[in-house]
């Protein structure tokens, strides 16, 4: 019976992490997108312009939120988590996407595709692809 306690108090002190987390990470995620700090090709010093007025930001929600100084990482980790999801769901979309294409070309499941079908379809594919072999 003192397992169930453990457990009850476990998920309860975790419920209260994420209710004081997920709304430092949704700021997060909200600054970057109006903010818009630079990405790309950029020199330290427009990083450190650019994420200066971020990091204060999420400082001041971390602050407003109470969150444990150890829980920043947390609160980081579920930001990025939404972008790791969003980027695996987007990327099966388009692996679905090329291989329908694919099945449609070859008539077939890819796997069963021969050399000598693969070179007929690129002879008829007006572009550089030509034939398999030059």
């Amino acid at each position: 019976m003192a397992d169930t306690t453990v457990d009850e108090q476990k998920k309860e002190n975790w419920d209260i992490r994420l209710n004081r987390c997920i709304p430092v990470a949704r700021k997060i995620l909200e600054l970057i997108a109006e903010k818009k700090p630079m990405i790309g090709n950029t020199t330290r010093e427009e990083v450190q312009d650019s994420y200066a007025p971020l990091v204060e930001e999420v400082l001041k929600s971390m602050l407003a939120e109470n969150i444990a100084v150890h829980e920043s990482k947390f609160a980081f980790g579920l930001a990025l988590q939404t972008i790791d999801f969003l980027q695996n769901m987007t990327l099966a979309s388009t692996d679905i996407t090329l291989l329908k294409m694919k099945r449609a070309v070859y008539n077939k499941d890819e796997e069963d595709v021969t050399f000598q079908e693969a070179d007929e379809i690129l002879k008829r594919v007006p572009s550089e692809a030509g034939s398999l072999v030059a």
